[in-house]
C-alpha cells in the first residue's frame, strides 16, 4: 500500500507541475478540464499496472544468486514437533568423506554446480521448536508502521470531513426554502454567503443582489449544473482525501476549481452575456463566508485572474503541442516507476544527466534447507547387478551397478570402500563372498585376479529389519532406500544413538538422505560431539546431512571461530563452505586491509571472485579504502586495475568509485575517450562523455553528421540527435526532399514528430506548396498526412493553407464529416466546418431537426442550436403543447432561460392559458424577478 500511495503522490505532483508550467495560461478550458480529470484517474490507475520486465528502464544492480531461505530448523530440542522441514542438497562431483557415495546416471550428466543448485527459492515448512517459556515481548512499532498509522488517521479525518460536508449540503437542501426552475432547484440562503451550486441545486441569497446581478449569477451557476462540474469537484475532493499529506494534491484541487470557473466564464460570454456587465457582477459578489469544498461557487477568490483570462487573447492552435508532452511523461513514469512482472535487467540511464545509483548494501545471506528428494541418485529397482572391486590401502573398494551385459556404464552405479572385515568368504580367487548387515545380505559371485575382481551380485533385504523400521514408523520404504540403508550400515544402533541424543523424529526423506550421504554411525559418534564442542549446538539431522554434503568439518568450524566468527548458524557455515570461504581466504583479505568482514560480505566477495590479489591491484591503481559494496560493484562490472589505469592515461584522473562503475556499465574505455578527442571533443565533461556513450555516439556517427553539412555541433545537440535517431542518412534524405537550411532545433523537432523525407514528399505531392518547416511539424503533430489533404481537396477545399488544414485536423474535421453535412444541404466554409465540429454538430442532429421542419437552416443557426442543447426532443416537447414552427432565435432564448414544457404546464394550471411561447418566456422571467424582489423586500 505504501508503494502505491507514494507512486500516486509522485504522479499527482508531476501532473500538477505539468499543468502549472504548460497549460494554466491556455484558454482551452474544456480540454484542460478533461485533462485534469483524466490525470487524476491516471494517477491512481497507473500504479496498479505491472509491465513486462523488458520495458522497465529501472537500472537495478544484479542481486546475488543466493536462495532466500527460512531460518527455522528442527533440532534435537524440538523433538515431538509435528512440522517437518523439506531439505534439498546439491549433488557433488566429489563427495566428501571416505564413506560418501555418488549416483551416476547412464548418460553421465554432470551434476549442477553449487550455485546453480541454490539459485531457486524453495519454501520450507517451519519446524516447531520446544523451548523454555519466553517473556512476553514488548510491542514495538517500526517507523513505517508509525507513518502508516498517521496516514490512516489522516485518511479517516478527511474522509469524515467529506461526509460531514455532504450531510450539511443535504440538510440545507431539505431545510431551506426553494423553487424549481426546470431541472434546477434554487435554494434560498439566509446567510451572508457567496452563491454556489452542487449537483442540480443552486444556493443563493437573493436579498443581497440587484435583479441584473442576481440573473447573471443564476445563469453562471446554471452553467455549472448543466456541465456537471460537481463531478470534477467530487473527483478532486476524493483525490485530496487519499493524498491529504501531499501539498501538490491540494494545489491540484484548486487548479480544478479555477479551471471550472474559467470554463464557466467563457461559456457565459459565449451565450451573449456582455463582458463588462458580467465582470461587474463578479465584483459585486463579495462575501467573507466561504462555501463548502464540495461546491462550485461564485466567489471572488481568483477574481483578478478570471477577469484577466476573459480579456486575454485566445490560445492559438500552434500551442496545442504542449498537450502532447503529457504522453511521453506518462510513458516515462510507467517505464520507470511501475512494478515489473519479472526482475528487469539493468538499462541505460535515459535522462541527459549522469545519474549514478547508490551502490546497494550487501543483503544478508540466507538460504533454505534443500529438499531431500532432490539429493537422491537416479532411481533404481533392481536387487541384482554387476560388481567390480579393487584393493586400496588395505580396504576393498567396491563398485556396483545395474545395466545390460557388456556395458561398462550402468543405469546406476554406487561406489565406496569398505574394510575387508565387512565381508565373509573373501579370499584370493574366491568365487563367492558376502556382506551381511542388519538391513540385509549382498552376495557377490565372480572371481578375483590379483587385486581386482568382478562379477555379479544380488541383494536380499532383511525382513526382520524392515519390521523394525515399521515399528519405528518407517512404512512403505522403497527397495532402493533399503539398499542405501544396507550400504551405509544403518542399523538399530544408529537409531539408538540418535534417540540418545534427542533425535526422536526422523522422516523417510531424512533417513534416505542420511544413508546416501554417509551420515553413518561412526560419523555421528565422531562429528556430533565435535561440533557441539566447537560451539554448534542444537544441530538437527538435516544440518548434519548438509555438513556431509558440503564438507563442513568440526575443524573448519573451529578455525572459523578462531578467526572471530562465533555466532554463525548452521546455514551460514554451509553457505561459507559452498563458496570456498575458508580461513586462508579470510586471512588473505585481512592482510589486504579487509579484516573482520561480516560473513555475508565474505560470501559476496567469493561469489564475485574478489580476492586479496584483486583488492591489492585496485589499491595500486589508486582506489584505496573502498567499501565492500564498491568492491563488489567493481567486480560485477569487470572493473580491474588495467581498466582504471587506462582511464587515467586517457585523462580521467581523480575518479570516484561511482564514476568508474558508470564508465564500465556504459563501455567508456580509453579507446572511446581517445576517439572523441580525435573528433575534436577534447574538453568534454565526464557527464557528457557518459551521455555520448549511453546514446551510442561514436566517431563514425559524428563524422557522418559533418559530412551532411552539420559542422561545429556541441555535445548537447549531438546527444539530442542521437536520442531521436537523427543520423547523416536522415538529414541527407530531408535535404534531397527540398528541406534545406534546417536548424538543429528544427531537425530535432522533425525527428520527434516522425517527419522524414517520405512524409515531406507526400505532402508536397498532395498539392500543398510553400510549406515552412514549422508548417510541416504542425501538420505532423496533428496527424495530417497526404491522404488527409487529398481527401479534403476531393471534397472541394482546393485552396487551403497549412494552418487551415491543421485546424481541421485538430477538430476532427475530415472529408467524410464535410460530405455528410453537405449531403444534408449545408454549405460549409472551412471556418464553419471547424465551428460545427467544435460544438459537436452531428449529422444525426441535423436530420432530426429537418424532420421537424427546420430544413433551410444555415450552419450558424445549427451551431447556435447545438451550443444551447436545443435538440429534437426539446422541440417536440414544445410542439406537443401546440407551439409549431418555432423560430430558431426563440428556441435559443427559451433554452438559455430554461423554459421547459413542465414550466408551461405549471403556468397553464394556474390559469395562464392561450399565451404565445414568447409570453410564457416573459412570464417565467417575470416570475423569477418577482421571487427575487420578494426576497429582497423580506431582507
Amino acid at each position: 500500500m505504501v508503494r502505491y500511495i507514494l507512486h500516486a503522490a509522485l504522479l499527482v505532483s508531476s501532473f500538477y507541475l505539468f499543468y502549472k508550467l504548460f497549460l494554466e495560461k491556455e484558454t482551452f478550458f474544456r480540454l484542460n478540464r478533461g485533462l485534469l480529470a483524466g490525470c487524476i484517474v491516471l494517477a491512481f490507475g497507473l500504479p496498479a499496472l505491472t509491465i513486462p520486465s523488458g520495458w522497465s528502464l529501472w537500472n537495478e544492480t544484479p542481486s546475488l544468486p543466493l536462495a532466500v531461505i527460512e531460518n527455522s530448523r528442527s533440532t534435537p530440542e524440538t523433538a515431538g514437533a509435528e512440522a517437518e522441514t523439506g531439505l534439498q542438497a546439491a549433488p557433488l562431483e566429489n563427495p566428501a568423506g571416505p564413506s560418501a557415495r555418488t549416483s551416476i546416471p547412464t548418460e553421465r550428466v554432470r551434476p549442477e554446480g553449487i550455485e546453480g543448485s541454490l539459485s531457486g527459492t524453495v519454501m520450507a515448512e517451519p519446524a516447531q521448536s520446544v523451548s523454555a517459556p519466553a517473556r512476553k515481548p514488548l510491542i514495538r512499532f517500526s517507523a513505517l508502521q508509525i507513518l502508516t498509522f498517521i496516514y490512516l488517521a489522516g485518511l479517516a479525518v478527511f474522509g469524515l470531513n467529506f461526509f460531514v460536508q455532504l450531510g450539511l449540503l443535504m440538510y440545507m437542501r431539505i431545510s431551506r426554502p426553494a423553487i424549481r426552475d426546470g431541472r434546477y432547484r434554487i435554494v434560498e440562503l439566509g446567510e451572508n454567503q457567496s452563491p454556489y451550486s452542487f449537483w442540480n441545486n443552486i444556493f443563493i441569497n437573493p436579498a443581497r443582489y440587484d435583479w441584473d446581478t442576481f440573473n447573471q449569477i443564476l445563469q453562471h451557476e446554471k452553467i455549472h449544473v448543466a456541465q456537471r462540474h460537481s463531478l470534477d469537484i467530487l473527483l478532486a475532493e476524493l483525490m485530496v482525501i487519499i493524498q491529504w499529506f501531499n501539498p501538490f494534491a491540494w494545489m491540484y484541487r484548486k487548479a480544478v476549481e479555477n479551471n471550472l470557473e474559467f470554463l464557466t466564464d467563457d461559456s457565459m460570454l459565449a451565450t451573449g452575456a456582455h463582458k463588462q456587465t458580467y465582470q461587474m457582477s463578479l465584483l459585486k459578489v463579495c462575501a467573507p463566508q466561504l462555501p463548502l469544498n464540495l461546491t462550485t461557487n461564485y466567489n471572488q477568490s481568483i477574481l483578478k485572474r478570471r477577469i484577466v483570462m476573459m480579456n486575454s487573447k485566445k490560445s492559438s492552435v500552434g500551442s496545442g503541442w504542449k498537450y502532447f508532452i503529457l504522453v511521453p511523461l506518462v510513458g516515462l513514469s510507467v517505464l520507470t516507476l511501475n512494478a515489473v512482472r519479472t526482475t528487469a535487467q539493468p538499462a541505460p540511464v535515459p535522462d541527459t544527466e549522469l545519474t549514478v545509483p547508490e551502490l546497494p548494501a550487501i543483503p544478508p545471506v540466507k538460504f533454505e534447507k534443500l529438499r531431500l528428494e532432490d539429493v537422491t541418485p537416479a532411481p533404481f529397482a533392481e536387487k541384482s547387478g554387476e560388481w567390480r572391486a579393487w584393493t586400496k590401502d588395505g580396504e576393498l573398494c567396491l563398485e556396483i551397478g545395474s545395466g545390460s551385459n557388456g556395458s561398462r556404464w550402468h543405469n546406476w552405479v554406487i561406489s565406496d570402500c569398505y574394510p575387508k572385515s565387512a565381508f565373509t568368504g573373501l579370499t584370493p580367487g574366491a568365487a563367492e563372498f558376502k556382506m551381511i548387515r542388519e538391513a540385509g545380505t549382498m552376495v557377490f559371485t565372480g572371481k578375483f585376479d590379483g587385486n581386482e575382481g568382478e562379477g555379479k551380485f544380488s541383494f536380499t533385504e532383511s525382513s526382520e529389519f524392515r519390521s523394525y523400521l515399521a515399528q519405528e514408523g518407517f512404512t512403505g520404504l522403497e527397495d532402493e532406500t533399503m539398499l542405501h540403508l544396507f550400504l551405509a550400515d544403518i542399523n538399530k544402533a544408529w537409531f539408538a544413538y540418535l534417540k540418545q541424543n534427542g533425535y526422536t523424529r526422523i522422516s523417510d526423506e531424512e533417513l534416505r538422505a542420511a544413508a546416501i550421504h554417509g551420515v553413518t554411525l561412526p560419523y555421528l559418534k565422531e562429528a556430533l560431539p565435535a561440533f557441539q564442542a566447537a560451539g554448534l549446538k542444537g544441530l538437527d539431522l538435516r544440518d548434519l546431512i548438509q555438513f556431509q554434503i558440503h564438507d563442513v568439518t568440526p575443524a573448519y568450524v573451529r578455525e572459523m571461530k578462531d578467526l572471530g566468527y562465533k555466532d554463525f548458524s548452521a546455514e551460514e557455515i554451509v553457505e561459507a563452505s559452498i563458496h570456498d570461504v575458508n580461513p586462508e581466504y579470510i586471512r588473505s583479505l585481512k592482510a589486504a586491509g579487509y579484516g573482520n568482514l561480516p560473513m555475508e560480505t565474505l560470501v559476496q566477495f567469493s561469489i564475485h571472485d574478489v580476492n586479496a590479489d584483486y583488492v591489492k591491484a585496485l589499491d595500486d591503481a589508486g582506489f584505496r579504502k573502498l567499501t565492500p559494496e564498491e568492491i563488489v560493484q567493481f567486480s560485477i562490472h569487470d572493473v580491474n586495475a588495467d581498466f582504471i589505469k587506462g582511464l587515467k592515461s586517457a585523462g580521467m584522473g581523480d575518479m570516484s568509485a561511482e564514476e568508474v562503475v558508470q564508465y564500465a556499465i556504459h563501455d567508456v574505455d580509453p579507446a572511446f575517450i581517445n576517439s572523441l578527442k580525435k573528433a575534436g571533443f577534447s574538453d568534454l565533461t565526464r557527464d557528457e562523455i557518459v551521455q555520448l556513450a549511453i546514446h551510442g555516439v561514436d566517431t563514425d556517427y559524428m563524422n557522418g553528421l559533418k559530412a551532411a553539412g552539420l559542422q561545429g555541433l556541441d555535445v548537447e545537440t549531438i546527444t539530442q540527435f542521437a536520442i531521436h535517431d537523427v543520423d547523416a542518412e536522415y538529414i541527407k534524405a530531408l535535404q534531397q526532399a527540398g528541406i534545406k537550411n534546417l536548424g538543429t532545433e528544427e531537425i530535432v523537432q522533425f525527428a520527434i514528430h516522425d517527419v522524414d523525407a517520405s512524409f515531406v514528399k507526400a505532402l508536397q505531392q498532395s498539392g500543398i506548396t510553400d510549406l515552412s518547416n514549422d508548417d510541416i511539424v504542425e501538420l505532423a503533430i496533428h496527424g495530417v498526412d497526404a491522404d488527409f489533404v487529398k481527401d479534403l481537396r476531393a471534397a472541394g477545399f482546393d485552396k487551403m493553407s497549412a494552418d487551415e488544414i491543421a485546424q481541421l485536423a485538430i477538430h476532427d474535421v475530415d472529408a467524410d464529416y464535410i460530405k455528410e453535412l453537405r449531403d444534408l444541404g449545408l454549405k460549409l466554409s472551412l471556418d464553419e466546418a471547424v465551428q460545427a465540429s467544435i460544438h459537436d454538430i452531428q449529422p444525426a442532429l441535423i436530420k432530426d431537426l429537418q424532420s421537424l421542419g427546420y430544413k433551410n437552416m444555415g450552419i450558424d443557426e445549427v451551431v447556435q442550436l447545438g451550443i444551447h442543447d436545443v435538440d429534437g426532443r426539446y422541440i417536440r416537447s414544445l410542439n406537443d403543447l401546440g407551439f409549431k414552427d418555432i423560430p430558431v432565435d426563440l428556441l435559443v432564448q427559451c433554452r438559455i432561460h430554461d423554459l421547459s414544457a413542465s414550466d408551461i404546464r405549471e403556468m397553464r394550471s394556474k390559469g395562464k392559458e392561450n399565451l404565445t411561447l414568447e409570453q410564457y418566456l416573459e412570464q417565467k422571467l417575470e416570475h423569477e424577478s418577482d421571487w427575487y424582489r420578494s426576497r429582497k423586500k423580506q431582507e
